[in-house]
C-alpha cells in the first residue's frame, strides 16, 4: 500500500507539470484575458492531479507485477514520445515500457523508477519513510489551518455579538449580513458559506466615502457570489495534502489573485465606479499599513502590494493587452477549444502511470480499494 501512495504522490508531480504547461500554452497563444473563463482553465491542473491520484495505478503497472526496471535485460525498455488525436481529443504522450518476450507489455511511470532506485541505493523501506513523512506534514498543515480557522471564526463570533448591523442583501437563496466591526482593523473581508456576511472594520469604514464603500461591498458580493470561499478552502487543503509538488503554491496564490481580479470587475459591472473602486483600494492598503496586519483567514480583500498595482491598473484600463485572437472570441468556437483542452489536460501523460496491453492483468489498484 505504500509504495502505491509514493507512486501516486510522485506522478502527481508531473500531472500538475503537464496539466499546467497545456494550460499555459492555451491560454497564453489565445491570449486569454483575466475573467472566469480563465479561472476555469487555470484550475484544470488541479483536477488533473485529483483525476490522476483517483485512477491508482494499473495491474499491468511492474509494481504489482514486481518488476525491477534496473534488472531487466537490455532491449526490453522502451520511451514513446507523441502528439496525436485519440476520439477527437489532442494527446500528449511521453510513455515508458517493459516489454517481455510473450508481447506482454508492462507500464512503467517515473514513479516507479524512483520507486526502485532508492530500494537499490538507499533502503527498501525509504519509500515507506517519505510517504510517512508527506503525509504526517500534510496531517500538521491540515490541523493547523484547521485551528486557525476555528480561532478566527471564535474571535468573529464574539466581534459579531458587538457589531453594528449596516444592512441585509439578498442573493438568490442566501442573505449577505453587512456589519461594522468594532475588534478588527484592516481590511474588509467575507466569510461563511450558506450564511455568508461581510465584515467591515470600524476604520476602514470611517476611512471610505459613502460611493468607495458601496464600491468595495460590491468587490466582496462578488466573491459571495461566485463562492470563492468555498472553492479557496478547498483549493489550501489539497495544497496542504499535496504540499509537496513544485508549482502547486505558485499556482494558488496566482489564482487567488485572478478571483480578486474577477470580484474588482464584477463591482464595475454591479455599477461601481473603477476610479471609486480603485481610490478606495489605495485607502484600504494605507490602513493596512498602519496597522498591525493581523490574521485575515476569509477571502482577504488585497494582500500584495504588486497585486495592488495589478487590480488599479487593471480598473484603470492601463495594462496594454493584446486582444485575443479571433477563435476565442467566437462563443462556438471557445466552447470547442475549451472542450478540447479540457480531454488533453485529463487524458495527457507526462511519465505516469498508464495501462497497456497484458492479457493476465485488468484494471487498476485504487488507494482506497478493498483488494489494494
Amino acid at each position: 500500500m505504500e509504495v502505491i501512495f509514493f507512486n501516486l504522490f510522485v506522478n502527481a508531480t508531473f500531472s500538475l507539470l503537464v496539466g499546467l504547461g497545456l494550460v499555459l500554452a492555451c491560454t497564453h497563444y489565445m491570449r486569454v484575458n483575466c475573467g472566469p473563463w480563465k479561472l476555469f482553465l487555470l484550475s484544470l491542473p488541479f483536477v488533473k492531479v485529483i483525476y490522476d491520484f483517483s485512477k491508482g495505478v494499473p495491474r499491468s503497472s511492474i509494481l504489482l507485477n514486481n518488476i525491477d526496471p534496473y534488472a531487466v535485460p537490455p532491449g526490453v525498455q522502451t520511451f514513446s514520445l507523441g502528439v496525436g488525436v485519440n476520439n477527437f481529443i489532442p494527446q500528449l504522450k511521453a510513455l515508458f515500457t517493459i516489454h517481455d518476450y510473450d508481447g506482454t507489455q508492462y507500464g512503467v511511470s517515473v514513479g516507479d523508477y524512483v520507486v526502485y532506485w532508492l530500494a537499490r541505493n538507499v533502503s527498501p523501506q525509504f519509500p515507506l519513510y517519505i510517504v510517512y513523512a508527506i503525509l504526517a506534514v500534510g496531517l500538521v498543515l491540515l490541523v493547523r489551518r484547521a485551528y486557525l480557522g476555528m480561532q478566527f471564526e471564535l474571535q468573529r463570533i464574539g466581534d459579531r455579538k458587538e457589531s453594528v448591523l449596516l444592512e441585509t442583501k439578498q442573493l438568490f437563496l442566501r442573505n449577505v449580513d453587512i456589519y461594522i466591526s468594532k475588534s478588527f482593523s484592516g481590511t474588509p473581508f467575507t466569510g461563511g458559506v450558506l450564511n455568508p456576511y461581510i465584515c467591515i472594520p470600524r476604520d476602514a469604514y470611517e476611512s471610505l466615502s459613502p460611493a468607495e464603500l458601496q464600491a468595495v461591498i460590491a468587490h466582496e458580493l462578488g466573491h459571495v457570489q461566485q463562492f470563492d470561499l468555498l472553492i479557496t478552502m478547498a483549493i489550501c487543503a489539497l495544497g496542504d495534502i499535496f504540499w509537496f509538488v513544485p508549482g502547486y503554491r505558485w499556482l494558488c496564490r496566482k489564482l487567488e489573485r485572478m478571483r480578486e481580479i474577477i470580484a474588482d470587475q464584477r463591482a464595475v459591472h454591479a455599477g461601481a465606479t473603477p476610479e471609486v473602486l480603485a481610490s478606495a483600494l489605495i485607502k484600504l492598503r494605507e490602513i493596512a499599513m498602519l496597522g498591525e496586519g493581523g490574521m485575515i483567514f476569509y477571502a482577504p480583500f488585497l494582500r500584495e502590494q504588486s497585486l495592488l498595482k495589478i487590480r488599479i491598473e487593471s480598473l484603470l484600463g492601463l495594462p496594454d493587452e493584446q486582444p485575443p485572437r479571433w477563435m476565442w472570441k467566437n462563443l462556438w468556437s471557445r466552447l470547442l477549444i475549451t472542450f478540447w483542452l479540457v480531454g488533453a489536460v485529463l487524458s495527457s501523460n507526462l511519465g505516469g502511470n498508464h495501462q497497456t496491453y497484458n492479457p493476465y492483468a485488468h484494471g487498476s489498484v485504487h488507494i482506497f480499494s478493498q483488494d489494494s
